[in-house]
C-alpha cells in the first residue's frame, strides 16, 4: 500500500512537520510540507530528498543510503540546511495528517 503522510520531528525542540502525498516525480510519489513550500521526493542523484520551491535540495537522510532506499522516504534520522542552519529530524511514517489539521 502506498505511503500516503508521514511526519519529521525536529530533535532540538520537537516541532513536528508533517507531509501528504500530493503528485509524482520520477516514477515515485512527492509528498508536500502541509505548513509550508517544502517537499520530499526521489530524485535520481540523490535518492530521497527535500528540496524547497526552487527545487533546491535541502535535506538528505542520514539512517539509509541511497542504494538501500526503496519506494518512499526512509523512516529514522534526516538532516536538513537553511543557509548556515542545519537540523537533524526523525522520519516517521503514517503520522501527521491529523495534528496537521488541528
Amino acid at each position: 500500500m502506498p505511503l500516503t503522510h508521514f511526519t519529521l520531528t525536529r530533535q532540538s525542540d520537537g516541532k513536528v512537520c508533517a507531509f501528504a502525498a500530493e503528485g509524482t516525480r520520477f516514477g515515485c510519489i512527492s509528498y508536500r510540507f502541509l505548513g509550508g513550500d517544502l517537499a520530499i521526493h526521489w530524485h535520481p542523484r540523490w535518492g530521497w530528498c527535500a528540496a524547497d520551491e526552487a527545487g533546491e535540495v535541502v535535506g538528505l537522510p542520514m539512517s539509509v543510503p541511497k542504494p538501500e532506499q526503496r519506494n518512499r522516504p526512509p523512516e529514522g534520522l534526516w538532516v536538513s540546511r537553511k543557509g548556515q542552519v542545519s537540523h537533524v529530524y526523525e522520519l516517521r511514517w503514517g503520522q501527521g495528517v491529523e495534528a496537521a489539521a488541528a
